[in-house]
């Protein structure tokens, strides 16, 4: 059962116990703000009134770096369970689904990705500026625990292999 705080529209509530980043368009002011909460989880909310697209981004202080030793990719992996990973409302694989129909294009990995970097993953959704909840929603419920079962887990850990095989060669080349 999500707490009533994950349950909350509210950019604020739906991060509150989180810890992450969170950059929501068109909130009910017109200046960007950032600010703090309690807990440490920096808030970003800015708006633009004449953008006809929203990014609801979620960001979380870890990556390449935080790799134990010898376990090279274990960023990126985590970066696509959490992706592809179900939550309380969403089976694995439905929620991604849910993102992508919602999404302004209706294009997976142009709609919503995420990416491992040296010290940051993040994960993005664009919607329209008036559908937001849902990321947030699904967001939240991911941040409070990710459900995925073995098969999973091996279709996105050779995903995730192949993309950090790609990108070594890239350097090579």
């Amino acid at each position: 059962m999500l707490s009533p705080l994950l349950r909350s529209s509210s950019a604020e509530l739906a991060i509150a116990l989180l810890g992450i980043t969170c950059v929501g368009a068109r909130p009910a002011y017109d200046v960007a703000q950032r600010f703090a909460l309690p807990n440490g989880v920096v808030v970003v909310l800015e708006s633009d009134a004449t953008a006809e697209l929203a990014v609801v981004m979620l960001g979380v202080r870890a990556g390449v770096l935080d790799e134990p030793e010898g376990r090279n990719g274990l960023a990126h992996l985590s970066e696509h369970l959490f992706l592809h990973g179900g939550t309380e409302s969403a089976p694995a694989g439905e929620a991604f689904a849910k993102l992508v129909e919602g999404g302004v294009s209706g294009q997976p990995f142009a709609d919503v990705n995420a990416e491992t970097l040296p010290e940051l993953t993040y994960f993005y959704a664009l919607r329209r500026p008036n559908d937001v909840s849902l990321p947030l929603r699904l967001f939240a419920e991911k941040l409070g625990g990710v459900g995925f079962d073995a098969e999973l887990l091996e279709v996105e850990r050779a995903k995730a292999l192949g993309e950090i095989e790609g990108v070594e060669r890239m350097l090579e080349g």
